[in-house]
């Protein structure tokens, strides 16, 4: 059985839950949580090379080229709708609660292709699991800042960074070895939230909070918004740019004459490897959190951009792409890490929810941000150094960001 009913310490910001019997999370408890938090990851891409067979599909559906692309880009749109108020939905219900029935509708929703004939019918279960993905990945980051003090915290949340960049790479794949065998197929990768389930059942426990009872029961906790806002509008803008370079780096090796797929698929492969450096480095770093870090970490994807205007090569290319990734990598686990600094319990529901927002936002509007700008800058290439500019922006405003336990 869960257990359930823990208390935490006082000190809402710092202090991490413990169970009723007073024990900590364990570490293989951070990992069911950070597995748990790649399920939107796999929702998103599993299906993405078969778009093409399912369009084929439903050749006679009206629309049916903008329709289904839908079926990719629908989840990351709920996800964008829901996350703040999956956060205050379980922070109502319990995350314990909220992460049991995300996991069961995830499955239900997921899967429906597999038996639904209607594209319209399975936009809309697309549509349901953009939900549960939003209560996933709020409510999974939410619960390793209850569970770990924050040096623990920092180091899983950094991991979170290099699990989902390292399954992008290996849902593609799979995604694309069980699409042989017909579009619906990849569909079957889903039950893996079966999977998951029964872990969550048996080891997850709800924390509970006792601080400040007079502010808990008046409805009175504040949000620091002067903390997390500023936070949340760099990575937006960080993680626009952390996107198109994963989303179009294809195109840049394209531009310097190299168009053969597996060549393509070797840059997604280092841009990729180079997100889980960077973030495995802010792990080993986590324990001291300074601005200077972040600073140098968008200084170096201005440069990455940079590179990736000039390069005239596939090697320089190749390049560009790998310190984008490196530097991207970092960064996003030092805003993640940070925006849970600023969170105490009955906080992080909200505030890990439009961080949530902020990113996805920008995993939606970067490919027509870059399609705009190509537009005006006078090509793809050109329009790199246009987002170079803008990172070099953000490492002037880092000396003025507020960091809570900054070193």
């Amino acid at each position: 059985m869960a257990v359930t009913g823990a208390i935490a310490a006082p000190d809402a910001g710092h202090a991490p839950a413990t169970d009723s019997r007073g024990r900590p999370a364990r570490a293989a408890l951070a990992h069911l949580l950070l597995a748990i938090a790649c399920l939107p990851i796999l929702g998103m891409l599993v299906i993405a090379p078969v778009l093409p067979d399912m369009q084929r599909a439903f050749a006679s559906v009206h629309g049916v080229a903008y329709l289904v692309p839908l079926v990719l880009t629908a989840p990351a749109l709920m996800i964008v709708l829901v996350s703040p108020w999956s956060g205050r939905l379980a922070a109502r219900i319990g995350r314990r609660n909220a992460l049991v029935a995300a996991l069961i509708f995830y499955f239900v929703t997921a899967t429906a292709p597999l038996w639904l004939s209607s594209l319209s019918a399975i936009i809309i279960s697309r549509l349901g699991v953009g939900v549960a993905e939003a209560v996933l990945m709020t409510v999974s980051t939410m619960l390793i800042g209850d569970y770990f003090e924050p040096r623990r915290r920092d180091r899983y949340l950094a991991y979170q960074v290099i699990y989902t960049s390292v399954s992008a790479v290996l849902f593609l794949i799979v995604g694309g070895l069980l699409g042989e065998a017909g579009w619906r197929v990849p569909f079957f990768a889903y039950f893996v939230a079966l999977l998951l389930l029964l872990p969550t059942l048996l080891f997850v426990w709800e924390p509970a909070q006792v601080a400040r009872p007079d502010l808990i029961a008046n409805g009175r906790e504040p949000m620091p918004w002067r903390a997390i806002l500023p936070i949340c509008a760099m990575t937006f803008i960080a993680g626009g740019c952390m996107n198109l370079v994963s989303v179009d780096l294809g195109y840049l090796i394209e531009a310097v004459g190299t168009r053969a797929s597996a060549l393509k698929g070797m840059g997604a492969a280092v841009n990729s490897c180079g997100i889980a450096i960077g973030a495995g480095f802010y792990s080993f770093s986590a324990a001291r959190p300074r601005r200077t870090q972040l600073g140098m970490a968008f200084l170096l994807s201005a440069v990455g951009f940079v590179v990736l205007a000039q390069a005239s090569s596939f090697a320089g290319t190749l390049a560009g792409g790998g310190v984008t990734g490196l530097a991207s990598g970092f960064y996003l686990a030092w805003l993640l890490a940070a925006v849970n600094r600023s969170l105490n319990f009955q906080t992080r529901g909200l505030g890990v929810g439009l961080w949530m927002t902020a990113y996805f936002l920008a995993t939606l509007l970067a490919p027509l941000a870059l399609v705009a700008i190509g537009a005006v800058a006078g090509g793809l290439k050109p329009a790199m150094l246009v987002f170079a500019a803008a990172m070099a922006a953000l490492t002037a405003t880092v000396p003025f960001l507020r960091v809570e336990g900054e070193m």
